[in-house]
C-alpha cells in the first residue's frame, strides 16, 4: 500500500484498513503520538511496525507498508530507511471491506488530508518506493501506471 497524507491532529487515526473491529488483516494509521503504525493481524493479533514520531505536523508524509509472508513487513515513511517487522506467518484475510480514511466500522476517523492510494500485489522494492516518492510534484504523485509492476488499485483522491 503507498499514498500520501497530512495531519496536525493528535489522536489515532486510520488512514486505509481492512478491518471492521471484528474481521481483521491489516491497517495502517497515524497515532496520537505522531508515529505511522502498519500492522497485519495474524489469528486475530495485531504485528505492528512503527515509523519514528512527529508526522502528525501539518505537512504531507509519504508512506508505503509492505508484507511478505515469511519474511514480515516493511514501513517506508517519506522515502526513509525502512522499520522493519519480522513475522512468518500469515495475514488473516478476514471478510471486512477496505476502507480509507476511517475503519470499516468507522473507529478512528481521518483529520486531514489523504491522497495517491495505491494497492499493489506484489512487495514493492526500495527502488520503487524511491521511484513513486521522487516522481511527485506539486503534491501529485507521478503516474503509478507507469510503474514496471502498477498497482492493481489507484485512488488519486484530489484530482
Amino acid at each position: 500500500i503507498s499514498g500520501w497524507f497530512k495531519s496536525s491532529s493528535a489522536s489515532n487515526q486510520r488512514i486505509v484498513s481492512k478491518d471492521d473491529g471484528t474481521n481483521r488483516s491489516y491497517l495502517v494509521q497515524l497515532q496520537s503520538t505522531g508515529v505511522v503504525r502498519g500492522t497485519i493481524f495474524q489469528g486475530g493479533s495485531g504485528e505492528h511496525n512503527d515509523s519514528a514520531s512527529g508526522k502528525n505536523d501539518g505537512n504531507w508524509h509519504h508512506f508505503v507498508f509492505t508484507y511478505e509472508h515469511g519474511v514480515g513487513t516493511k514501513l517506508y515513511v517519506d522515502n526513509g530507511t525502512p522499520t522493519v517487522n519480522s513475522s512468518a506467518t500469515a495475514v488473516d484475510n478476514d471478510p471486512s471491506i477496505v476502507t480509507i480514511g476511517a475503519s470499516g466500522s468507522g473507529i478512528n476517523p481521518w483529520n486531514g488530508n489523504i491522497d495517491e492510494v495505491g494497492f499493489f500485489d506484489v512487495v514493492l522494492t526500495q527502488e520503487q518506493v524511491e521511484s513513486i516518492y521522487n516522481a511527485t510534484t506539486a503534491g501529485k504523485t507521478g503516474d503509478l501506471n507507469a510503474l514496471s509492476t502498477p498497482p492493481i488499485a489507484w485512488y488519486r483522491m484530489g484530482d
